[in-house]
Protein backbone atom coordinates (compact mmCIF):
# COMPACT_ATOMS: atom_id res chain seq x y z
CA UNK A 1 0.00 0.00 0.00
CA UNK A 2 2.77 2.45 0.85
CA UNK A 3 4.63 1.74 -2.37
CA UNK A 4 1.45 2.33 -4.38
CA UNK A 5 0.86 5.65 -2.61
CA UNK A 6 4.39 6.88 -3.39
CA UNK A 7 4.28 5.67 -7.01
CA UNK A 8 0.83 7.22 -7.49
CA UNK A 9 2.01 10.57 -6.08
CA UNK A 10 5.02 10.57 -8.44
CA UNK A 11 2.84 9.63 -11.42
CA UNK A 12 0.24 12.34 -10.79
CA UNK A 13 2.91 14.96 -10.11
CA UNK A 14 4.63 14.06 -13.39
CA UNK A 15 1.42 13.91 -15.45
CA UNK A 16 -0.24 17.03 -14.07
CA UNK A 17 2.71 19.28 -13.29
CA UNK A 18 5.68 17.81 -15.16
CA UNK A 19 7.43 17.39 -11.79
CA UNK A 20 10.53 15.32 -11.32
CA UNK A 21 11.51 14.77 -7.67
CA UNK A 22 15.14 13.57 -8.09
CA UNK A 23 15.47 12.51 -4.43
CA UNK A 24 13.01 9.68 -3.79
CA UNK A 25 14.25 7.61 -0.87
CA UNK A 26 12.82 6.21 2.35
CA UNK A 27 14.15 9.14 4.38
CA UNK A 28 11.88 11.44 2.34
CA UNK A 29 8.70 9.44 2.94
CA UNK A 30 6.63 10.65 5.87
CA UNK A 31 3.95 8.46 7.43
CA UNK A 32 0.70 9.57 9.02
CA UNK A 33 -1.92 7.33 10.54
CA UNK A 34 -5.04 6.91 8.43
CA UNK A 35 -7.16 5.74 11.34
CA UNK A 36 -10.14 7.78 12.43
CA UNK A 37 -10.33 7.56 16.23
CA UNK A 38 -14.06 8.35 16.16
CA UNK A 39 -14.86 5.14 14.25
CA UNK A 40 -14.74 1.99 16.41
CA UNK A 41 -12.44 -0.70 15.06
CA UNK A 42 -14.94 -3.47 15.79
CA UNK A 43 -17.57 -1.71 13.61
CA UNK A 44 -15.22 -0.96 10.69
CA UNK A 45 -12.03 -3.06 10.95
CA UNK A 46 -10.56 -1.68 7.73
CA UNK A 47 -9.60 1.73 6.39
CA UNK A 48 -10.20 2.34 2.69
CA UNK A 49 -8.30 5.04 0.83
CA UNK A 50 -9.47 6.03 -2.65
CA UNK A 51 -7.11 7.49 -5.22
CA UNK A 52 -8.43 8.83 -8.50
CA UNK A 53 -6.81 10.13 -11.64
CA UNK A 54 -8.90 10.75 -14.73
CA UNK A 55 -11.33 7.87 -15.17
CA UNK A 56 -9.29 5.54 -12.94
CA UNK A 57 -10.10 5.04 -9.27
CA UNK A 58 -8.00 2.83 -6.99
CA UNK A 59 -9.07 1.62 -3.57
CA UNK A 60 -6.54 0.66 -0.95
CA UNK A 61 -7.99 -1.44 1.85
CA UNK A 62 -5.89 -1.61 5.00
CA UNK A 63 -6.45 -3.10 8.42
CA UNK A 64 -6.49 -0.54 11.23
CA UNK A 65 -3.22 -1.91 12.61
CA UNK A 66 -1.27 -0.83 9.50
CA UNK A 67 -3.35 1.99 8.02
CA UNK A 68 -0.94 4.77 7.05
CA UNK A 69 -0.78 7.60 4.55
CA UNK A 70 2.57 7.97 2.80
CA UNK A 71 3.61 11.55 2.05
CA UNK A 72 6.58 12.39 -0.10
CA UNK A 73 8.72 15.25 1.17
CA UNK A 74 11.96 17.12 0.47
CA UNK A 75 11.40 18.77 -2.88
CA UNK A 76 14.68 20.72 -2.75
CA UNK A 77 16.10 19.14 -5.91
CA UNK A 78 12.80 18.76 -7.80
CA UNK A 79 12.05 20.35 -11.15
CA UNK A 80 8.54 21.51 -12.10
CA UNK A 81 9.16 22.16 -15.78
CA UNK A 82 8.45 19.43 -18.29
CA UNK A 83 10.20 21.45 -20.99
CA UNK A 84 13.48 20.55 -19.25
CA UNK A 85 13.11 16.88 -20.23
CA UNK A 86 16.10 15.94 -22.33
CA UNK A 87 18.18 18.88 -21.12
CA UNK A 88 21.44 18.23 -19.34
CA UNK A 89 21.48 17.68 -15.61
CA UNK A 90 22.86 20.25 -13.21
CA UNK A 91 24.17 20.18 -9.67
CA UNK A 92 20.60 20.90 -8.58
CA UNK A 93 19.57 17.34 -9.46
CA UNK A 94 22.29 15.76 -7.30
CA UNK A 95 21.39 14.92 -3.75
CA UNK A 96 23.41 12.22 -2.05
CA UNK A 97 25.89 9.96 -3.79
CA UNK A 98 24.18 6.72 -2.70
CA UNK A 99 20.86 7.91 -4.22
CA UNK A 100 22.29 9.22 -7.49
CA UNK A 101 20.95 7.44 -10.58
CA UNK A 102 23.74 5.41 -12.21
CA UNK A 103 23.41 7.18 -15.57
CA UNK A 104 24.33 10.46 -13.86
CA UNK A 105 27.57 8.88 -12.67
CA UNK A 106 28.33 6.98 -15.88
CA UNK A 107 27.34 9.61 -18.44
CA UNK A 108 28.47 12.67 -16.49
CA UNK A 109 27.71 15.84 -18.47
CA UNK A 110 25.91 13.78 -21.14
CA UNK A 111 23.15 12.67 -18.72
CA UNK A 112 19.77 14.30 -19.32
CA UNK A 113 16.78 15.16 -17.14
CA UNK A 114 13.68 12.95 -17.19
CA UNK A 115 11.06 11.17 -15.08
CA UNK A 116 12.92 7.84 -15.11
CA UNK A 117 15.32 9.04 -12.46
CA UNK A 118 12.57 9.03 -9.84
CA UNK A 119 12.04 5.31 -10.38
CA UNK A 120 15.70 4.54 -9.68
CA UNK A 121 15.73 5.60 -6.03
Amino acid sequence: NLLFQIAFALHVAAERFGMKHYDVKLLNVLLQTAKDPTIPEDVHPHVVLRYGFGAHVFRLRMHHSNAYLAKLGDFGSSVLRSDYDGHGISLGQFTTLENTPPDYLILGNSATQGHGHDSFA
